[in-house]
């Protein structure tokens, strides 16, 4: 019957199928890491979190990441998370404030209030950005009572809301600005993940991300929460976070290129933190398997030559290490929109 059919607009498919976008929408029970902001510990905790909040708040947080490879001369990203919910991102790097000339909007409107949208679409270039598939900002705006663009480029400022789900997109004010800044203000439509506000549990997962963040961006980029500078200035010591000091924490690194890889030992299985153009991988992927499957080859080898007389298996070595690591690859592609299995083939590795 053709009454059984239906037409959805872009955003209503997305509000109606939320799973193929931003994942689960309804809370989960999980064991995570967690990071203490005291004492920069990290621990892993059984969460009560939600990870489609997560997922649109990492789509906004990886937007300011992917920046700081366009601009070499930004120098901060901060982080707040008020106490109603409502988040905000910040960078000083600026959005071209102009009117697009086939499109007759502006570029910031353009850019988050317009699905499919993006500067990632041309696989001829070399893109190793977490940006992919033009959704993610927009995705975060759909699923919000408010979003708020607020960037100064050029002299100028321009400053616009979004609002109800992206149905009601106000006018945009233009003002002057003698600063260069991104700030993107949100808060999420809670009832759109089944809860009424931001529990504590998915709030400590937000924060451990912002400690991502410390990771993945180059000395000289200083990440703020809730305005304390986080004082993880660089991978190794973002490693330290979760396994302590080196001088009393053995651990390995090595960096090549667009590589960095570190191995300590593990006291509960195997365990891996990996990132992929700063997006965190919690599902592995092929970029896993090509760092740790030659190590655990080569340490089950080596062992089994020492003791001749007892069988060593791979998974025995596998199940004593923890791996992390932080690469990237041009043009990756990622198992769904959620990005959390890396599956570009190893041969296609940049």
């Amino acid at each position: 019957m053709a009454e059984n059919y239906k037409k959805y607009t872009q955003v209503e498919h997305v509000l109606e199928r939320p799973g193929m976008y931003v994942g689960d929408t309804k809370d989960v029970i999980t064991d995570c890491w967690v990071v203490n902001t005291e004492t920069n510990t990290a621990h892993i905790k059984t969460c009560k979190w939600n990870p489609g909040i997560f997922k649109i708040f990492d789509e906004i947080l990886t937007n300011a990441t992917d920046e700081v490879q366009r601009n070499k001369k930004m120098s901060c990203i901060k982080v707040d998370i008020s106490d109603d919910g409502t988040i905000s991102v910040y960078n000083d790097s600026g959005i071209p404030i102009e009117i697009h000339p086939e499109y007759k909007i502006y570029i910031p409107e353009l850019i988050f209030a317009n699905l499919l949208t993006t500067s990632n679409h041309d696989d001829t270039k070399k893109r190793t950005t977490g940006g992919l598939n033009g959704l993610g900002a927009k995705l975060a705006a759909i699923f919000s009572e408010t979003f708020t663009v607020e960037t100064a480029s050029s002299g100028k400022k321009y400053t616009q809301t979004f609002e109800k789900n992206l149905s009601n997109i106000l006018k945009p004010k233009i003002g002057k600005s003698v600063k260069e800044y991104t700030k993107i203000t949100f808060k999420p439509d809670f009832k759109r993940f089944g809860v009424d506000s931001l529990n504590e549990d998915t709030r400590d997962i937000l924060i451990r991300r912002i400690f991502d963040i410390c990771a993945i961006t180059p000395r000289g980029v200083d990440v703020y929460y809730n305005s304390k500078n986080l004082s993880v200035k660089d991978f190794s010591e973002y490693i330290s976070v979760y396994i302590g000091p080196k001088k009393s924490c053995p651990r390995v690194i090595q960096e090549t290129g667009r590589w960095q890889v570190a191995i300590a030992p593990s006291d509960n299985g195997f365990q891996c933190i990996s990132f992929v153009n700063g997006v965190n991988t919690t599902d592995g992927g092929s970029h896993v398997d090509h760092v740790v499957n030659p190590i655990i080859k080569k340490i089950t080898e080596t062992i089994q030559e020492k003791h001749k007389n007892l069988t060593i298996k791979p998974h025995y070595v596998k199940d004593n290490i923890f791996v992390f690591i932080n690469c990237i690859i041009e043009n990756p592609s990622f198992s769904s929109q959620t990005k959390e299995k890396h599956i570009t083939k190893v041969s296609e590795f940049g």
